[in-house]
């Protein structure tokens, strides 16, 4: 066993470099595969934190978890669950969206109103603070005081990270809208809650508090149901659906929906790393190459006493599982060190949100461990049925370009892969675009031998002719050359298909507000009380420093062709309105054209996201017809031209925008987007504007600052964005890696080649032309090879999006594309000339057989 060590010990000091690079490469992906694993309990959790918070194990749900647009009788609700035998207990809340006022700004919160007592008997909420006489100081006066507090002010309980982040005490009175007083209500904080159960929102917007301080007469917007037996399920709820008929009736935790968002999130994370695998093997593969060319020798003396074809792999896979358990459990520690880095640095509250299992440990270490055996059995497998005279003659080579066949077979197959592609969704469509993009491959592959002969005769045909021609005419018969361009092509490609796909889920969760453009907001939740519209608009626009206002409203409308899938089309008030919401795929000024144009003609405009467009299959003219999802206005299908595409990818792009005289007969709230002047203190004009819409006494009207209207309720997956950046920075690493291998093995495989060239006369100048004509021309291969690799690979990842729900625009040229293949290009180029300059010195050989050590 010692001998055996001793001498994998060896072969690893011989050949240090390819030793590091292969160590480094497995302990990289291990820890993205790692963090894979890990982002989907990200997903989970954070979802799940904010459906189960409140349901804390309800097997159902009557109304919605978020949604405060619906309500009903909680007398009745009580009476129906109570004729029930198989209803074991009840929750029943009142939710509402309102403000928070403090002295220097406005937060959203969501008032959660319960049976207060009742519910922190049967739910134990730890308090890590609790306001009581003593917070006042000693004597008859302040438990006086104490006793006013409490019997005159609404208790509430704030989680202990919402009050650190606004300045709260216990004992302190804040002011929150109430929408059923149409005012501001002060109440007191008594509790100040460990952000577990309840309090365990990602949002950390929760303010709880009794029904008696709200002011709900009696009605709910969700009622929570805990069964006797789980397997009730099914029947309670379909007697529910028919007891509340315009309500909605679902799972306790909306357990389905979580799971659906997780598993599209991660099937796509799934499909990128697949061919982030497939690049570290080639990785890998190339890597051994080197070290098996540097064991011939040992292995030759194994052979010569009596070592058989499995025992001389076994010898050389006893290696590559000591590079693969090193890697790996670098990796590991490497992959847990990262997510707890970047957990606790960009997700708020996000302690508890990854569970470290020990089922993600093995399996990203008996994964890498297979991918690093599995890449290294080809140079293993050449090596070990070779004879004695073969291995010492260095007879055999380890790459053979396509055969003429191939090709054909090629093109079939990646016809056929593309046949299923276009015949079929969710899963199976996933699948398909797999297997075209690595036919896709296959066929590059079997092309290279054909493009690497076009560089090498045009090279070849250099006037001056000397090492740079000489050059030209080596690559076209030199397997390696035909290797490492196939090399360079495929991790060109596959490293942008990933960094491609993570993107996309990044696009999944980048926040709905992010469309949009102000510095503040000021919403009107229902109507403009007694002002009109205009006079509204005076007022903001009268405001010190407010440099421009426009308004908006909504109204949900039915997709095209379903009868269930909603869109949103949103009414502006103007075109500088409009500009405030979109990102134009033309000029606006275009735009403004064409709709100036429709309303001239009688008609109605509207600007199409490009989801939209995509999903509908629009075009610039059409018409496109819209019917509302609310019972009350499902007669009346509206007809508009589509005059612009709006290019603003988000969590939900099904929205359109048309003239605000549209809408305003469904509805009379509205929001109003705000700038303010660049010499203006926006902190002051907040205060004013805040101020002023205070004064109107307009009911449900809240003034906000941008950021807090737009992503108050987001914040937690901006660090999960920031998380899958990392992970797409990780994907270039293993990209840089793999250039500088696949240089690094390619040129001192062929360092025999190289020393005979030095024998016949080549000067080391001549030397380094040689070297840069070879650079050029299997970079330059290469390079051409994965861009159209990846020019097909941008053909199908829009088609991806269809896993999450959205159409994606397809870009014609994609920029970041030739980036990616230029940087590589140079990378290459630069690693191959610096490689060559460090060795020229060395090309002077006492025999043309000697085997240097990397």
């Amino acid at each position: 066993m010692k001998a055996f060590l001793r001498h994998i010990l060896r072969s690893a000091d011989a050949s240090k470099v390819q030793m590091t690079v292969i160590i480094v490469t497995i302990a990289v992906v291990t820890a993205m595969i790692f963090v894979s694993f890990s982002l989907s309990d990200i997903f989970y959790n954070i979802n799940m934190a904010e459906y189960d918070r409140v349901a804390d194990g309800a097997d159902i749900l009557i109304g919605s978890n978020f949604s405060t647009n619906t309500m009903f009788s909680m007398n009745r609700a009580k009476a129906v669950l109570a004729s029930m035998p198989e209803v074991k207990e009840a929750d029943y809340f009142y939710k509402t969206s309102s403000v928070m006022k403090t002295d220097d700004r406005s937060k959203t919160v969501m008032i959660e109103a319960t049976d207060l007592s009742d519910y922190l008997k049967r739910h134990p909420v730890y308090f890590a603070d609790e306001f009581t006489p003593s917070d006042l100081g000693d004597g008859a006066e302040n438990q006086a005081y104490y006793e006013e507090l409490v019997s005159n002010y609404p208790a509430v309980v704030v989680g202990q990270s919402f009050a650190e982040a606004n300045g709260i005490a216990v004992g302190d009175i804040i002011e929150v809208y109430l929408p059923m007083h149409e005012n501001y209500i002060s109440l007191l904080v008594r509790y100040i809650a460990v952000n577990e159960g309840i309090f365990s929102s990602a949002a950390d917007v929760n303010i709880l508090t009794d029904f008696s301080a709200v002011g709900n007469i009696g009605m709910i917007t969700a009622a929570y149901v805990r069964l006797y037996d789980p397997d009730d399920f099914d029947s309670v709820r379909e007697y529910l659906q028919t007891a509340f008929p315009a309500v909605e009736v679902t799972e306790g935790n909306n357990y389905d929906d979580v799971m659906a968002i997780v598993h599209n999130n991660t099937l796509l994370l799934s499909i990128g790393l697949v061919f982030l695998i497939v690049t570290m093997s080639l990785i890998l593969f190339t890597s051994y190459l080197i070290i098996a060319r540097n064991r011939m020798s040992e292995m030759v003396v194994f052979k010569a006493a009596g070592a058989t074809p499995g025992q001389v792999a076994g010898i050389m896979l006893a290696e590559v599982s000591f590079y693969a358990v090193i890697g790996a459990a670098i990796g590991l520690i490497l992959g847990r060190l990262v997510m707890a880095v970047a957990v606790t640095a960009l997700v708020p509250r996000g302690t508890g949100i990854v569970d470290y299992a020990v089922w993600k440990y093995l399996c990203s270490f008996v994964l890498a461990f297979a991918v690093t055996v599995l890449a290294s059995l080809g140079p293993v497998v050449s090596v070990s049925k070779k004879s004695v005279r073969e291995l010492s003659s260095n007879s055999f080579k380890f790459h053979k370009p396509a055969k003429p066949y191939i090709l054909p077979i090629a093109l079939l197959l990646t016809a056929g892969a593309v046949a299923a592609y276009l015949t079929t969704d969710g899963i199976f469509l996933a699948v398909s675009a797999v297997a075209v993009i690595a036919t896709a491959a296959f066929t590059a592959h079997s092309l290279v031998p054909y493009v690497l002969k076009l560089f090498g005769t045009l090279t070849s045909k250099y006037p001056k002719g000397g090492a740079f021609a000489v050059a030209g005419l080596g690559a076209v018969r030199n397997n390696a050359m035909m290797s490492v361009t196939t090399l360079v092509a495929v991790v060109i490609a596959f490293s942008y298909l990933v960094v491609e796909v993570v993107g996309m889920v990044q696009g999944a969760i980048v926040p709905f507000g992010i469309r949009y453009r102000a510095d503040l907001v000021v919403n009107i939740s229902r109507d403009t009380g007694d002002y009109t519209l205009a006079e509204v608009d005076n007022e903001i626009n009268a405001v010190h420093g407010v440099e421009w206002s426009g308004r908006f409203n909504s109204f949900d409308y039915y997709v095209p062709g379903s009868d269930s899938d909603e869109w949103t089309i949103y009414g502006v008030e103007d075109m500088k309105t409009l500009e405030h919401c979109i990102i134009p795929a033309d000029s606006l000024d275009d735009i403004s054209e064409r709709w100036n144009a429709a309303i001239s003609e009688g008609k109605h405009p509207i600007v199409l996201s490009r989801d939209m467009a995509l999903r509908c299959g629009y075009d610039i003219g059409d018409e496109v017809i819209a019917s509302p999802s609310d019972i009350d206005y499902s007669d009346d299908v509206s007809a508009f031209v589509l005059v612009g595409i709006d290019e603003t990818v988000t969590e939900y792009d099904r929205v359109g925008y048309v003239e605000f005289s549209q809408l305003a007969v469904y509805r009379d709230s509205c929001i109003y987007l705000v700038d303010v002047a660049d010499d203006a203190d926006v902190t002051a004009v907040f205060l004013a504007l805040r101020d002023r819409i205070e004064a109107l006494d307009i009911p449900l009207a809240f003034t906000l600052d941008f950021d807090e209207w737009a992503y108050a309720g987001t914040r937690s997956l901006a660090g999960v964005g920031s998380l899958l950046t990392l992970v797409q920075i990780l994907v270039y690493v293993v990209a840089v890696i793999g250039i500088v291998n696949i240089s690094t093995v390619t040129f001192f495989d062929r360092r025999s080649e190289f020393k005979l060239y030095s024998i016949i006369g080549m000067s080391a100048g001549d030397h380094m032309r040689f070297s840069l004509g070879e650079a050029l021309i299997a970079g330059g291969t290469g390079a051409l090879t994965g861009f159209l690799i990846g020019f097909g690979i941008n053909l199908l990842v829009p088609s991806l999006g269809s896993i999450i729900s959205k159409y994606l625009a397809l870009e014609v040229f994609p920029v970041w594309l030739v980036v990616v293949t230029l940087a590589a290009f140079a990378l290459f180029i630069g690693c191959w000339l610096a490689i060559a300059a460090a060795s020229a010195k060395d090309l002077k050989p006492e025999s043309i057989n000697e085997r240097p050590r990397v």
